[in-house]
């Protein structure tokens, strides 16, 4: 009887411990059930835009970031490629090391996602209101939301950044609370790595920060000195990330075109997808994309659970129920995009509010919402808990079922995720051998040339520097690159006629034309049969089709030109019309020898006793100039596709062809490690001088 009551009084004594131990062991349960097959399995994973790549893909990247893109159909000025350049780098040094995709996708975003986003929330809140019961529902509304779910099916960036958003909103509003200049330079390299994983999101992150600093200066929460450093996570944001904002800003591309939508896409979330935080392609089950589904009545509970916390708000809490009151109903207002009402106030801010018009369309806005949610019914739950508890103290019973209660509709929520239904990234994939074998075939050739997937890339196909892929359908159709060679009216299996193609297969160097297999049964079900295609390709002559593969169909061109080829005896005028490639098979031409130095640099060997047009096979930006005895020569777009340069000197002598925004890139990067450095020399420095 002693030993019991000793027992009792120690579990008494250290009940907080004990519940914090609870609380710890329901989210390894729900991150370890939620996502088996990320923590249980070591297959490879991909789906939707989530890729598979080849680890001799990836050693590629462990590199200095570049302001071209090879890879991007047949090159550009890489907005999105340079941003990502922070996990993209890791990726490459982990390939050098030997650890495959499979580990380190794990490694990078898998596990991250599903541990940040719960740790994270439970931060934020437990910070907010100091209390357990408030940061378990936080946490499991956060990760749970139906978004969240559907995001983690292909978008991991996006995910990711999201997972870190709550870190972020924590340590800034400790920073003000606090006036510490430590936890403004950690929520800066936070908010950095949190665009790093996906600019859209940071974007969104940054407005609410700055409608934080807003609310606080209402409820005069704010001296001068605290305005002050509420900055400093920006500039430091800003200065981390001058590696590709200054080429983006300095160095303006005439490929920019190709990147930011000029208008808003449909959008398929409605006020009420929004305001009840379900997302319109949420079955129960596996997704079905781009098909609306109806809303089930208990998504209604949280919304109405969290915005009754403005009405149990105290004192002491009013600026921060406010606060996420506030972002939530904008999340709300900004999610159902162009639909009603007032859906053109979203297209307003798509042409007018700087950096808005990279959201073609409004679904990342529901991280807003999911911020709001999870804070505000988290406080209405713990409120509402106490008001039973004290009405009924003598029946505990009551408070705890009303407690199961929420935690069981939250599991019903996202029963999907626990039950292996939601499928695609939540589900590992078998690696057809034939792209090994591919991949291979392709690699061990050392002479450069693009291969062209047609009808358009497969997730499994093998790319590199030296070997970049095209996707077809991109650069043939909805204005691609190369659209303006398209017959009147084309339809998937239509190619230009027969000479038109087959002179620009040679004039962009691509050897070889792959239609696909299909392993994961997402390319012919959009487009025609694949038999239609290789039929379509069976017509080309002067291809040879191989015996590469059962399933694979390759088809060789013997004719393509290298990288750097010159053009003899043909005007300026006449090369600039695109409609002169139909004439390119009778030109004079020559192969001619360089060297890669970088993506953005090469050195070209021209030996000649006349004059004549250097042809740099990637497509035509303004940016390429050619340096010859320290005078540059401007570019032109040669058939009004790629890079041209008028050489007049004869001789055997080197010129450099470079892209004019690296050196930006080279000045951004010093800027991006020097401030990196001080934060974190300062963080060392202060964490001695606290101890």
């Amino acid at each position: 009887m002693i030993k019991f009551k000793k027992i009792i009084a120690y579990y008494n004594k250290n009940k907080t411990k004990h519940a914090q131990l609870l609380y710890i062991l329901f989210f390894i349960s729900i991150i370890l059930l939620s996502h088996q097959r990320w923590f249980f399995s070591l297959e490879p994973i991909t789906s939707g835009d989530w890729w598979y790549h080849h680890t001799e893909s990836m050693k590629e990247w462990f590199s200095l970031p570049y302001a071209w893109d090879t890879q991007q159909n047949i090159g550009r000025f890489p907005i999105t490629g340079m941003s990502f350049y922070g996990f993209n780098v890791l990726y490459g040094f982990f390939a050098i090391l030997g650890i495959p995709l499979n580990i380190s996708e794990r490694i990078l975003f898998f596990w991250p996602v599903a541990i940040v986003s719960v740790v994270g929330m439970y931060y934020l809140s437990h910070k907010l209101f100091n209390n357990h019961l408030i940061s378990f529902f936080a946490a499991m509304i956060y990760s749970l939301n139906t978004y969240f779910l559907i995001i983690q099916t292909g978008h991991l960036t996006v995910a990711m950044s999201y997972a870190l958003a709550p870190l972020i909103i924590a340590f800034f509003i400790d920073s003000l609370k606090n006036g510490s200049i430590k936890y403004a330079i950690i929520t800066g390299i936070l908010l950095s790595v949190s665009f790093i994983y996906e600019p859209r999101i940071g974007y969104i992150i940054s407005l609410v920060l700055f409608t934080y600093i807003l609310t606080d200066l209402f409820f005069w929460k704010l001296t001068i000195n605290k305005i002050a450093l509420s900055f400093i996570p920006f500039i430091i944001t800003l200065l981390i990330h001058s590696y590709w904002i200054l080429p983006y800003i300095f160095g303006a591309s005439s490929n920019l075109e190709y990147i930011l939508p000029s208008n808003p896409w449909i959008s398929w979330m409605s006020i009420l997808d929004s305001f009840t935080l379900h997302h319109p392609f949420w079955t129960g089950k596996s997704q079905i994309p781009f098909v609306v589904q109806p809303i089930p009545l208990y998504f209604f509970v949280i919304p109405l659970i969290a915005f009754s916390s403005l009405l149990i708000k105290n004192k002491e809490n009013e600026n921060i129920i406010v606060f996420f009151a506030l972002i939530g109903i904008i999340g709300i207002f900004l999610v159902k995009q162009e639909n009603a009402p007032y859906g053109e106030i979203y297209t307003w801010l798509f042409h007018n509010l700087p950096g808005f018009n990279m959201f073609r369309e409004a679904s990342k806005f529901y991280l807003l919402i999911a911020l709001s949610y999870s804070v505000l019914a988290g406080y209405t739950i713990n409120e509402l808990y106490k008001k039973i508890d004290y009405i009924n103290n003598k029946k505990p019973a009551l408070k705890h079922a009303f407690i199961i209660i929420i935690f069981i509709l939250l599991i019903i929520q996202a029963k999907p995720a626990f039950t292996n239904e939601l499928g695609q990234t939540f589900d590992t994939t078998t690696f057809p051998p034939e792209y090994i074998n591919l991949k291979d075939y392709f690699h061990n050739q050392d002479d450069y040339f693009r291969t062209i997937w047609y009808p358009t890339k497969q997730r499994f196909g093998y790319y590199s520097n030296n070997h970049p892929m095209i996707n077809g359908i991109e650069v043939f159709f909805g204005g691609g690159q190369l659209s303006k060679f398209m017959p009147p009216n084309p339809t998937w299996t239509s190619l230009p006629d027969n000479r038109t193609f087959y002179n620009l297969l040679d004039i962009l160097s691509i050897k070889y034309v792959v239609v696909p297999f299909d392993s994961e049964n997402e390319i012919y079900k959009y487009y025609s049969p694949k038999s239609d295609f290789t039929e379509n390709m069976d017509n080309f002559s002067w291809l040879k089709k191989t015996k590469f593969s059962e399933n694979i169909t390759v088809y060789e061109n013997d004719n393509y030109m290298d990288h750097f080829y010159g053009i003899y005896h043909c005007n300026k005028t006449t090369l600039e019309n695109w409609s002169s490639v139909k004439n390119f098979d009778e030109m004079e031409k020559t192969n001619i020898e360089y060297e890669m130095i970088n993506p953005t640099k090469y050195i070209v060997k021209v030996k000649t006793n006349e004059s004549f047009t250097l042809v740099f096979s990637e497509a035509y930006d303004n940016n390429w100039i050619a340096i010859m005895n320290g005078n540059s020569i401007e570019s032109y777009p040669v058939f009004s596709t790629i890079n041209g340069f008028e050489i007049s000197e004869t001789g055997n002598y080197d010129l450099i062809v470079e892209y004019k925004s690296q050196s930006l890139v080279y000045i951004g990067s010093i800027t991006s490690i020097f401030t990196l450095i001080v934060c974190i020399s300062y963080l060392l420095w202060n964490r001695k001088r606290l101890k």
